[in-house]
């Protein structure tokens, strides 16, 4: 039933009649109804959860019904009925050692270097990494909230001159794990078996970051430990002649 609206005029008597009344009554019927809630829209396409992040589509709460998880490149995923939304409360760490953080040991140390560039920000340091003795650099970095599994270590390094032909330049990775009360003056790493290697050649610039990258799961690191990390070049294996310079690693692991 439509409702006209009502003129009013000063000095005349309201036009109230039961049909008015009642399109008013009517009318805010229709308004009560309208506030009553929407039901929740129902989802049936497919989420796709970041890479390194872990997905959980719940459905049981309304907001979304029904749907799969399709996970990117290193992520985890699952479907579920218990709060209908996506969980992406887990993620990934990610840690930048630079050259300059590094500890060097007494025996058979990278060398050092500051690189004084034509700007103020084109200088940096790097690790030096001969090529006829096994070099070593260690840091030491908490972990926090580590899952225990796979760690990437990623290196970014530079070369002293272009090589001559295709080459390699190869780290050997190696680590420790530090718990609570654990001596901290007695730890040894273990090599973990896994390498780094850069593949080079003419078209490398002296100027050039060299970026290649390596999964360990290191079975004497646990959650929550004090990292300790080692890399020594891997003087066996590669065929770079000259040194390796390291800029620094990046470490990423899940967190827990």
């Amino acid at each position: 039933m439509s409702y006209t609206k009502t003129t009013w005029v000063n000095g005349s008597a309201p036009p109230i009649s039961a049909a008015n009344l009642q399109n008013i009554e009517d009318g805010i019927e229709t308004l009560d109804d309208e506030k009553a809630p929407l039901a929740s829209p129902t989802f049936t396409g497919t989420v796709t959860v970041p890479v390194g992040l872990t997905g959980v589509l719940r459905a049981d709460t309304g907001v979304v019904s029904v749907g799969t998880v399709a996970v990117a490149n290193g992520g985890t995923g699952a479907t579920d009925a218990a709060t209908a939304r996506i969980n992406l409360g887990v993620g990934v760490t990610s840690i930048f050692l630079p050259a300059e953080a590094a500890y060097l040991p007494v025996t058979n140390p990278a060398g050092l270097v500051e690189e004084v560039g034509a700007t103020v920000y084109a200088g940096h340091s790097h690790l030096t990494f001969d090529d006829t003795t096994s070099e070593h650099a260690v840091w030491r970095v908490p972990v926090p909230d580590y899952d225990g599994g796979n760690i990437v270590v990623t290196a970014y390094s530079k070369i002293g001159a272009t090589p001559a032909g295709a080459v390699t330049l190869q780290y050997n990775i190696l680590t420790i794990g530090l718990a609570t009360s654990e001596a901290f003056d007695a730890a040894v790493t273990v090599d973990t078996n896994i390498n780094i290697s850069h593949s080079l050649n003419t078209t490398e610039l002296l100027t050039d970051i060299m970026i290649a990258s390596a999964t360990i799961d290191p079975a004497n690191v646990a959650a929550d430990d004090l990292l300790v990390i080692e890399l020594s070049r891997d003087v066996a294996s590669d065929n770079l002649v000259g040194d390796g310079e390291l800029v620094g690693i990046l470490i990423s692991y899940v967190r827990s």
